[in-house]
């Protein structure tokens, strides 16, 4: 992290070439680490938001709240089971987790899924 820069006096009694050392800031480049990080996860965001926003506009909420309501005793386990082969990303699952819960999933069987796809 540093740069080190040689540079020779044009004096004719110097004739040691002056060392200069430049010390950059620790946090030199995060932001350029923070925006490629931003830019790798942008794609999983948007499908998270493209697949809760179907679920919240066009999915039957009295088919969700009858199989994955609140009051259905399988709705947890099946949906832990559903989620271990989706293997949804942290950033999917915030936008479909909130469109699910909105339309009368129990909180346990979000949460269920959540932990079964992580």
């Amino acid at each position: 992290d540093r740069k080190t820069t040689v540079s020779t006096s044009s004096e004719c009694c110097d004739s040691q070439p002056t060392v200069t050392v430049k010390k950059e800031g620790k946090y030199s480049g995060v932001w350029r680490e923070a925006w490629s990080d931003f830019i790798d996860v942008l794609p999983y965001l948007l499908i998270g938001i493209a697949i809760g926003s179907v679920i919240y506009g066009f999915m039957p909420t009295d088919l969700l709240e009858q199989y994955a309501g609140p009051d259905n005793p399988f709705a947890i386990p099946v949906a832990a089971v559903i989620g271990v082969p989706l293997y949804i990303r942290a950033e999917a699952v915030i936008p479909l987790a909130a469109a699910l819960m909105a339309k009368g999933v129990g909180a346990g069987t979000v949460l269920a899924l959540i932990i079964g796809s992580a």
